[in-house]
């Protein structure tokens, strides 16, 4: 149901997280980490730079985490990944911060 594009961006974000050394290094400590959800954030800098923020959900939750379950953990790995000794934060005044305005134009916040 999804567009072709949608579904190379899941595809791609899937190798990332894959691919990352903290997914095998926590996999290696945590087999039973299988049931986990993993998110990928991506950062574009300010001039124009991409890098990613890569975190997990420390509790087993089954299925779909729902819209204010996801954005909860977004916004605490975006607290994480902007501290200034995280891979992200140290990347931001070296590239001129992080530009969110136009990724983030269209998004309105769900009403309570």
């Amino acid at each position: 149901m999804a567009s072709p594009e949608t579904l190379q961006a899941f595809a791609a974000g899937l190798r990332a997280i894959a691919a990352a050394p903290g997914f095998i290094a926590t996999a290696e400590q945590s087999p039973e980490l299988d049931n986990h959800h993993w998110i990928l954030l991506l950062y574009r800098l300010a001039d124009r730079e991409v890098i990613a923020g890569f975190g997990y959900v420390d509790d087993p939750i089954t299925g779909m985490l729902d819209r204010s379950t996801l954005i909860g953990f977004v916004e605490s790995m975006v607290e994480i990944d902007l501290i200034e000794d995280a891979i992200v934060g140290v990347a931001m005044p070296e590239h001129g911060g992080v530009d969110l305005t136009a990724a983030l134009s269209h998004f309105r916040p769900a009403e309570a």
